[in-house]
């Protein structure tokens, strides 16, 4: 009989301990993908840039585990130009998705010379290391036409210096805008996407990643 509970209780620990393991997994998928990801250098897929790069969950976004997350919030376009040796090129991934500099206009030691600069540095360096580089628009804010129609001016350089680079150019403003600016029902704080402002993005590069065979 004390064997009989014995088993019990040890059947029911292992049941528990199952579930949290598997509550684990699920809830924290994306930081354990990346840290595998890494550990093992397996990315075909970088996504690079600042906050709206570091706050997407991109394994599970773009439903694959070959995806590493390059993202830090408030760094400018010459910050992560200058990590970009220890945190990118040194992995052997295919293709590279880059989107920045909205904090370079919020800081006054930037021009648009020197954006322009970094981005050819950053594409030039990928594309040395045989990484296809993907430069994405800069995201209009909600209710801001200033900063506003500055992205305008800087999406519209980037454009220019992909062609120049005979790189692809993805204008994701086109889904997640109306009249220049961010639409009010994808954003948490007026700058950065929600949920649902993420599955619209990640649909456009599931989408290029489709087209491309990667």
């Amino acid at each position: 009989m004390k064997k009989n509970k014995l088993l019990f209780l040890s059947v029911i620990l292992n049941i528990i301990m199952l579930f949290i393991f598997f509550w684990y997994a699920i809830t924290h998928r994306e930081e354990i993908v990346q840290k595998i990801v890494n550990i093992r250098d397996s990315a075909t897929v970088i996504m690079f840039g600042d906050s709206h790069t570091a706050n997407g969950k991109w394994s599970v976004l773009l439903s694959r585990f070959d995806v590493l997350r390059v993202g830090y919030g408030g760094f400018t376009s010459d910050q992560l130009k200058n990590i970009l040796i220890k945190k990118v090129l040194n992995h052997k991934a295919k293709i590279c998705f880059i989107q920045c500099s909205g904090n370079d206009i919020s800081s006054t030691y930037f021009s648009r010379i020197d954006i322009k600069k970094n981005f050819v540095e950053i594409i030039d360096s990928l594309k040395s290391h045989n990484i296809t580089p993907v430069v994405q628009s800069l995201f209009y804010r909600y209710n801001n036409p200033e900063y506003n129609m500055v992205v305008d001016s800087l999406n519209n350089l980037l454009y220019h210096l992909a062609a120049i680079k005979n790189i692809d150019y993805l204008d994701i403003n086109k889904n997640i805008s109306d009249n220049k600016e961010l639409r009010k029902e994808l954003t948490t704080d007026n700058i950065h996407l929600n949920k649902e402002g993420y599955r619209i993005w990640s649909d456009e590069v599931k989408k290029y990643l489709s087209n491309k065979g990667i």
